[in-house]
Order: structure tokens, then sequence, then C-alpha cells
């Protein structure tokens, strides 16, 4: 398989509707939006940042989806937008949509 054509799955644990059910992204929007979501999520640690990168099964929940959600709450109002293209900046309001429509969800 070509290296463009990885997807990253993210699904949705108890989805509270349709928003949280599922989001698909390709390796070449993942890996920003993912970068940007750990750099600003304290919760985060080095390990879920390189699971997350890899495609390899990360559960996120509890205080992670929380701080998830502060982090992505706080970029998408404004406060810390610098140095995020108009892409990731699309695809962080999407992923925020989709953590505040569950209650965590898995990267596979």
């Amino acid at each position: 398989m070509d290296v463009e054509e990885v997807t990253f799955d993210i699904i949705g644990i108890n989805p509270l509707n349709e928003d949280g059910v599922y989001l698909c992204c390709s390796n070449m929007t993942w890996y920003p939006l993912w970068s940007a979501v750990c750099t600003h999520t304290p919760e985060l640690t080095s390990r879920d940042y390189q699971t997350g990168s890899m495609n390899d099964d990360l559960l996120i929940e509890g205080e992670k989806l929380f701080g998830i959600i502060r982090a992505l709450d706080d970029m998408v109002s404004g406060t810390k937008r610098s140095d995020i293209d108009e892409t990731t900046w699309e695809n962080l309001k999407a992923l925020l949509r989709f953590c505040e429509s569950n209650e965590g969800f898995r990267i596979c």
C-alpha cells in the first residue's frame, strides 16, 4: 500500500449522536492534526503521540478525552491558532465535534 493511501480510522466509544460515531483522516491530514492536539494537550504522553501516529489501536477516554476537548476548544476559539494551516484548522473543528459527541475513541 502506498504511504499516501494510509488512513486513520477514529472510532467513537458510546457515541451520543452521529457526529461521534466515526472520523477518517488520511495520513497527510492526520499527522499535523494529531501533532497539534498532542502539543496542546498535557494529559497526552509521548507514548500516546507515538501510538496515535502509528495507527496502533490507541484508546482515548476519561481525562485524556477531556484534555483533548479543552485543548481543541482553546485552539478553535483562537487562543492557540498560530502556525496551524487552514486544512488542519478545519480538521481541528471536526475532531472537536467528534470528541464532544462520544465518551472516548480508538485510533485504529
